[in-house]
């Protein structure tokens, strides 16, 4: 992954046929990634009258732009949340929250329904938060653990999250944080 300032066209980016360019819109907005082919990129950004703050970050294959945007999105974000947009999605002068046709391509913190098991099966259901970057699960509802006739549950068996598309991790707790894997 390239880091380079681009600017009027000053930097060379024929060779580096797939981009990420962060911009800020606002001094308390998110840090908005775009993302895909670099003539796109750069034609969606000359579209745009100012941003705040950009960065472009230049990739050999769109491979290697996955991996960068991984990386990239680990830390965090220069300014509010890290968004995600494909160019595609981008509409020409408009910035990524002013437009309805952008969507972030990957929201880090997803809405989960945390399941626990208990004595031989018993499966209690609730909803929790997750950090698809970080693997951590938190906000985890909480509920009174009684099972169908009226037992209080004693022996956890396992824990794991059900995603909206149906992925199941397995949870287990490490230094008090929940981690899924």
């Amino acid at each position: 992954m390239e880091k380079v300032i681009y600017e009027n066209g000053i930097s060379d980016t024929l060779e580096k046929p797939f981009s990420a360019c962060w911009i800020v819109c606002s001094p308390h907005g998110d840090s908005n990634l775009i993302i895909g082919e670099t003539d796109k990129v750069k034609e969606y950004w000359g579209s745009l009258d100012d941003s705040f703050d950009f960065q472009w970050y230049l990739f050999n294959s769109k491979e290697e732009m996955d991996t960068g945007i991984k990386q990239i999105t680990k830390e965090p974000a220069p300014s509010g949340e890290w968004m995600l947009f494909t160019v595609e999605n981008c509409v020409n002068g408009l910035y990524p929250n002013e437009q309805n046709g952008g969507q972030p391509i990957m929201e880090q913190i997803l809405d989960v329904t945390y399941v626990s098991v208990w004595d031989g099966g018993f499966e209690i259901e609730t909803k929790a938060k997750f950090n698809r970057d970080t693997m951590q699960v938190f906000d985890i509802e909480s509920v009174e653990g009684i099972d169908d006739e009226g037992d209080e549950v004693e022996i956890l068996e396992e824990e794991y999250i059900l995603l909206s598309d149906g992925t199941k991790f397995y949870v287990e707790e490490d230094g008090g944080k929940y981690i899924a894997y």
